[in-house]
């Protein structure tokens, strides 16, 4: 196999001569300059298998999930109690006058956007516990050694740059092309002139799309300290740079598609499983994390708007009458669960915006079979709304009020495991930390309930299902009840199968192997 001559080629002797000046460095060949860079996979196959130094029980703490739950209750708080932007009048006179118009108008234009610094503030509380306490970013990166960064080094912080410009192109490619996500209703001109994001078009999407548009050229602009970073202090047997593979492929690609002698190499480029890993791992990105930022902006305002009716606007409670009370409850009982979902929201869009070797939540492999993506699909929008919603749909909210009137004990019974069950489900999202993700490996955690069974998130959230489904288990309409028990429980299977798909697509880790012997219970300790 024939290769052109490269920029690492033409470099290498003053590249060498760099590297004999650089104390404590080894002469010896840099894997990132070869031209095959990533070409091999350890046993073939299409799934990226690793070999982590460090033990299991390194992995993750719950502590970087506990300072974000703990930064997510402060904001949660703060919005709850603040109808507006705090006027700051006790510092009236304190304060000059125009210095206190100022900080009260750049705190007004803050909290326009008060969503996003929350989410800002959690992914800073979590960094911090992570490089300070655990200083992960010295798990791939040394910092007592520089690597040299000469012509060559300076080629491929270029190569990683533009694999990663072209990522952004396809993902805009694929929110312009597609009707879902109704990219052709935004306008920049919203977003320059400051307008609050309760007030942007009331498309679902049109938050989500805002983010994109600054978040490309803010990525694109970071990357270039951060790929030099790699170049400089990243240790040579970490784990396999996919930017740098990538643009191997997509060069070697071109070149055989415009040159017939090339066509060969083009076609075994393209067979890379690095690229074809990163290229899943793109699409994973690319589908859950509008749903999740999408959510998760809308699940703070409704925690902002439970507040407000909780504290300002509720009528006094009649405990006399059974209907105000039903109400009542079933409002407290939402309020709570929005809090929780806040928090599992919160914590899972940080998960899917940081993955980097610099904080070790990069993705090892991303779900390999089509079976792992039908049934990770059809649990979410829009697939789930034309599809499982339709076919399995189940229930009624309303339900609730009568069945409080009727059975008012088993009513309370009900909303309190519910909720209970709710909170191990995101007591397990947090437990990720960082590294929370759908149809990835980020890294195996032994920590919060997944010290006790494989699957807390699945069985508790189907188990809340279940108790939420009670007033329409009480119906007396016998065929109605059995058609929507059956429901749920295809949904419960579908779940079960997400479980399936997962541990054979992570049982290719070394980590997991070990967290299979220490923990055998899939859903229930010491049953199954």
């Amino acid at each position: 196999m024939s290769h052109p001559t490269t920029l690492e080629s033409l470099a290498a002797p003053a590249a060498a001569a760099h590297a004999a000046s650089e104390p404590g460095y080894a002469p010896a060949r840099d894997p990132f300059a070869d031209p095959e860079y990533g070409k091999d996979v350890e046993h073939g196959g299409h799934v990226i298998r690793s070999h982590p130094r460090w033990s299991l029980d390194q992995n993750q703490s719950n502590l970087t999930g506990y300072a974000g739950l703990a930064v997510v209750t402060i904001g949660s708080i703060c919005v709850a109690v603040n109808q507006s932007a705090p006027t700051l009048e006790f510092l009236r006179g304190v304060l000059p006058e125009n210095l206190h118009a100022a900080l009260a108008h750049a705190i007004r234009a803050c909290w326009a956007w008060r969503g996003p610094w929350f989410l800002l503030l959690t992914f800073l509380a979590m960094f911090l516990v992570e490089t300070l306490v655990f200083k992960v970013h010295r798990r791939h990166f040394d910092f007592t050694r520089a690597h040299p960064v000469g012509l060559d080094g300076w080629a491929r912080i270029l190569r990683r740059w533009l694999a990663l410009a072209l990522c952004f192109a396809l993902a805009a490619i694929v929110y312009i092309s597609f009707g879902e996500y109704s990219f052709h209703y935004f306008h920049l001109g919203d977003a320059l002139r400051g307008t609050p994001l309760d007030e942007l078009p009331r498309h679902f999407y049109a938050k989500y799309i805002l983010f994109f548009v600054f978040a490309v050229p803010t990525a694109l602009t970071l990357s270039i300290p951060y790929f030099y970073l790699v170049e400089r202090h990243a240790r040579r047997d970490g784990p396999v740079d996919e930017w740098l593979v990538f643009w191997h492929v997509v060069r070697r690609a071109l070149t055989g598609l415009f040159l017939r002698a090339h066509r060969a190499d083009a076609a075994a480029a393209v067979k890379n499983p690095h690229a074809h890993n990163l290229l899943r791992a793109l699409l994973v990105k690319l589908f859950w994390t509008p749903l999740m930022l999408t959510w998760c902006l809308n699940c703070w305002g409704h925690v902002e708007n439970g507040g407000h009716l909780w504290l300002y606007e509720r009528a006094p409670i009649v405990w006399s009458d059974p209907h105000h009370v039903s109400y009542l409850l079933r409002d407290l009982h939402f309020s709570i669960l929005n809090y929780l979902i806040c928090i599992d929201l919160t914590v899972g869009v940080i998960g899917y915006l940081t993955a980097m070797r610099l904080l070790d939540t990069q993705t090892t492999s991303a779900e390999p079979t089509l079976m792992g993506w039908v049934v990770a699909l059809l649990c979410y929008p829009p697939i789930n709304a034309g599809v499982t919603s339709v076919y399995f749909g189940y229930g009624s909210n309303e339900g609730w009020i009568h069945y409080f009137i009727d059975q008012p004990v088993w009513s309370l019974m009900a909303n309190f495991m519910s909720l209970f069950l709710m909170a191990i489900y995101v007591w397990a999202t947090y437990a990720f930390g960082l590294r929370f993700s759908n149809l990835t490996n980020r890294g195996i955690i032994l920590t919060g309930p997944y010290k006790y069974i494989r699957h807390p998130a699945y069985i508790s959230k189907n188990g809340a299902w279940w108790f939420e489904a009670l007033p329409f288990c009480a119906s007396p309409d016998w065929f109605t009840r059995c058609v929507w028990c059956l429901h749920l429980l295809a949904i419960n299977i579908l779940y079960g199968l997400r479980a399936y798909t997962e541990e054979r697509h992570l049982m290719r880790e070394e980590h997991y192997r070990e967290y299979c012997k220490r923990v055998p219970w899939r859903f229930l300790p010491g049953i199954f």
